[in-house]
């Protein structure tokens, strides 16, 4: 897997996919470019990485065929077995330090699941940056 990030750009409210990546002699991110198609837009410049967020692409794919990356809140329907009626479960995507993998964890439900194997059933309804109502936080 090529690994693909995007980037939140607090000063600018932004979240693209990050064009370039430079690295300094000691290994150190030296700075991120974000891919904007138009390079007279503010937001395009060189940005020391103390001044963005980096999201890595977790290599899965939503049901609408869009990639899941770190930071997304996802979702999850379906129809009840026992009742018949529509559930609904909204995942935030996090790193996961203790199983070194993506997880996907309930907002609102405790609950925690592997997008391992069910990234399909998931649908990308918006970010923590841009849409943090949807966590239950102020914008």
């Amino acid at each position: 897997m090529k690994p693909k990030f995007s980037m939140w750009i607090p000063e600018h409210k932004l979240l693209c996919l990050v064009e370039t990546i430079d690295f300094a002699m000691n290994g150190d991110i030296a700075y991120v470019m974000p891919e904007i198609p138009d390079p007279k837009n503010p937001a395009y410049r060189a940005y020391d990485p103390k001044e963005v967020v980096l999201l890595l692409g977790t290599g899965k794919i939503d049901k609408n065929g869009f990639e899941i990356f770190e930071g997304n809140i996802i979702e999850h329907k379906y129809n009840s077995p026992l009742s018949g009626e529509e559930v609904i479960h909204r995942y935030q995507v996090v790193w996961n330090e203790t199983f070194a993998m993506f997880s996907a964890v309930g907002i609102g439900i405790r609950n925690q699941t592997s997008l391992n194997s069910s990234a399909r059933r998931f649908e990308i309804i918006g970010t923590i940056y841009t849409d943090p109502e949807l966590l239950g936080v102020e914008k």
